[in-house]
């Protein structure tokens, strides 16, 4: 057989079928960073589910209802594509994938079913782009960094109107640390550069004192305040400034947005600040959750006076897990991915399994290297390259049996 003749019938990626590999799979180390490559390569579009493979083809379920497939951004046009380094899905007026090749030119899908205006003039701007390195997407906005450092921005957000341009005086950026409240970027030599998502509110300024931290790799809003966590794991903060939010957000409440008053965020700050070796931080409104390296959960005393972001889960419930190599937070219960592939969770409520679908199913999975959870479905990366899937499919989103994202791990370092 010839190699082209091979390479189709191992990987044809317009019928999302390649061919099984009956092989054991790799002893893959579960590192945060290995996690991070394989969960950056799964994109959740609204009814379908879509993996970046390693010889970098798109592979998609495909969506059962033809009426719907236009809703999640082309995922057919796609499946065509080649040499795509990097890949989203952006839910804007209309949505769309948008892929970056190897040589950081930009790809993005059409719906021609589906065309508005404001649709026409994304995929026109933004295909102007080039050199890119990596991207970022919410709702209404994209985010490129280029791979000279510069920075590329399209925001529709609400009182935003930025129509794909370079973000001024942004320069020698590696990464994008956090989004929101401010955009923090981490440059080139290590020190962070913060800048306002509108500069016109001023209430997380506290933010902007992160300009002069240096060796951070993570930053977070926790405790009223900005935290950063530095190479070293131990933790950097700014001022408190919870009062600050809280008047803010009582704004929103005299305005009928929330329905009562907003407390300053606890401050958990004294009891955080000796804790060493973290790799993630997550507060829970009325307690912070720190991880250690060597998969320990480190946890504040509970404030009872302040509401948890999640009342429907007892946070006690994992203060004795150990071995996490990741939490995953989410409305309906918490999800720890082990060291050795297994996966653990907290008990939820029926109504609430909805965000954190097939608890029962997925704390039966093993040999996992990454999660990937939606409001509809879940997602598991095996070490072998295939996925595992459960929850809604109505329109075909979990049928994931027949992809396969790598043959070797080699192939996505």
């Amino acid at each position: 057989m010839a190699l082209s003749g091979l390479f189709n019938k191992l990987f044809d990626n317009n019928k999302n079928t390649p061919e099984p590999i009956n092989t054991p799979p790799e002893d893959i180390p579960v590192t945060r960073e290995n996690i991070a490559r394989v969960e950056e390569r799964v994109i959740l579009a609204k009814h379908s589910t879509l993996i970046l493979c390693g010889n970098g083809t798109i592979q998609s379920t495909k969506v059962l209802d033809d009426k719907y497939g236009i809703y999640d951004g082309g995922v057919s046009q796609a499946t065509a594509w080649r040499n795509i380094a990097s890949v989203m899905f952006y839910d804007g007026i209309n949505s769309r994938i948008i892929g970056a090749d190897t040589s950081g030119k930009i790809h993005i899908t059409t719906n021609k079913e589906h065309q508005l205006d404001d649709d026409t003039l994304v995929g026109s701007l933004i295909s102007s782009w080039n050199d890119i390195k990596t991207f970022k997407s919410k709702t209404m906005s994209i985010l490129a960094i280029r791979n000279d450092g510069d920075v590329y921005i399209y925001d529709k957000g609400p009182s935003r109107n930025i129509n794909a341009t370079k973000l001024p005086g942004v320069h020698d950026v590696s990464e994008l640390l956090i989004e929101a409240p401010m955009r923090v970027f981490k440059c080139f030599d290590g020190h962070l550069l913060v800048i306002p998502l509108d500069p016109n509110k001023k209430n997380y300024g506290f933010f902007e004192e992160a300009n002069t931290w240096n060796n951070v790799k993570s930053i977070f809003y926790a405790s009223g305040r900005a935290i950063g966590l530095k190479e070293d794991g131990t933790l950097i903060a700014s001022r408190y400034a919870g009062q600050e939010i809280a008047d803010a957000l009582n704004e929103l409440y005299i305005k009928g947005i929330f329905s009562e008053p907003q407390l300053p965020p606890h401050d958990f700050w004294d009891e955080i600040s000796s804790w060493e070796n973290i790799v993630d931080l997550i507060d829970y409104g009325n307690c912070v959750v720190g991880l250690t390296g060597d998969g320990e959960i480190f946890f504040t005393e509970i404030a009872n006076d302040h509401p948890s972001i999640n009342s429907s889960v007892d946070i006690e419930q994992i203060r004795d897990w150990y071995g996490i190599a990741k939490l995953y937070l989410g409305y309906g219960m918490i999800v720890g991915l082990r060291f050795d592939g297994s996966v653990i969770c907290t008990q939820c409520s029926p109504d609430d399994s909805l965000y954190f679908p097939g608890k029962n199913s997925i704390s039966n999975w093993n040999d996992i290297i990454g999660l990937k959870f939606g409001i509809s479905r879940s997602v598991g990366i095996k070490k072998d390259g295939s996925l595992v899937a459960v929850g809604d499919n109505s329109h075909g989103a979990t049928n994931v049996d027949n992809m396969r994202m790598f043959r070797s791990f080699s192939e996505i370092l």
